[in-house]
C-alpha cells in the first residue's frame, strides 16, 4: 500500500513537474518573461473633500458644539461648583472647609477663601490661596480657632462665638 501511495505521488509530481518546465522552455522561446513590463501610476487623490465627507465633517463639528455646550452648562458657565454644606461663613467672609487634618498629633483645618480678597489672612496660607489654620491661629483678625475636633469647628471672635457641626443629622423632609 505505501509503494502505491509512492508511486502516485512521484507520477503526480512528474506531471507537475513537467507542465511547469514545458512552459518555462515556451516563454523563453517565445521572449516572454513572467515578470511585468507595464508600470501603472498611482491614482492621484483630490485634495478637496467629497460631499460625503464634508458631511461627516459637518456632524462632528456639531457634536463636538454640543458636548461643549453640554460641558460649560455643566460646570455653571466654566465656574468650580462649591459644596455648600462645606461652608464656613464668618461675618462678611465664605471659606471653604478642605478638611480637618492631624500631623504629629496636632489637629489642623484647610480651608481655601471664596473670595480672592480674602487671601491675605493670618494663619499659613500658601500662594494657591489656601490656609493652614491651628488651634489658636486667627483666620482674620479678630477671628481665632478655638475648638477643633472631629465633628465640631468653634471659632471665637471678640463678640461673637461661630460654631460648624461637620456631621449634623438632618432627615431632609419637606417641611
Amino acid at each position: 500500500m505505501n509503494k502505491l501511495a509512492i508511486a502516485f505521488s512521484f507520477i503526480t509530481l512528474v506531471l507537475l513537474g513537467a507542465d511547469f518546465f514545458y512552459s518555462n522552455e515556451q516563454d523563453i522561446k517565445n521572449g516572454r518573461s513572467k515578470a511585468s513590463t507595464e508600470f501603472y501610476n498611482p491614482v492621484v487623490i483630490s485634495k478637496t473633500p467629497l460631499a460625503i465627507e464634508k458631511h461627516w465633517l459637518d456632524l462632528q463639528k456639531q457634536a463636538e458644539l454640543a458636548r461643549t455646550e453640554k460641558l460649560a452648562a455643566k460646570n455653571n458657565n466654566g465656574e468650580p461648583k462649591i459644596d455648600k454644606t462645606k461652608l464656613l461663613t464668618v461675618g462678611d467672609n465664605s471659606y471653604q472647609l478642605l478638611g480637618i487634618f492631624v500631623s504629629e498629633n496636632t489637629p489642623f483645618i484647610l480651608v481655601k477663601p471664596l473670595e480672592p480678597s480674602n487671601t491675605k489672612q493670618a494663619g499659613n496660607s500658601s500662594s494657591s490661596g489656601i490656609i493652614k489654620l491651628l488651634k489658636g491661629q486667627e483666620l482674620t483678625p479678630g477671628i481665632v480657632l478655638t475648638q477643633l475636633t472631629s465633628n465640631k469647628i468653634v471659632l471665637q471672635g471678640e463678640n461673637e462665638t461661630f460654631e460648624f457641626k461637620l456631621f449634623e443629622r438632618s432627615n431632609h423632609e419637606n417641611q
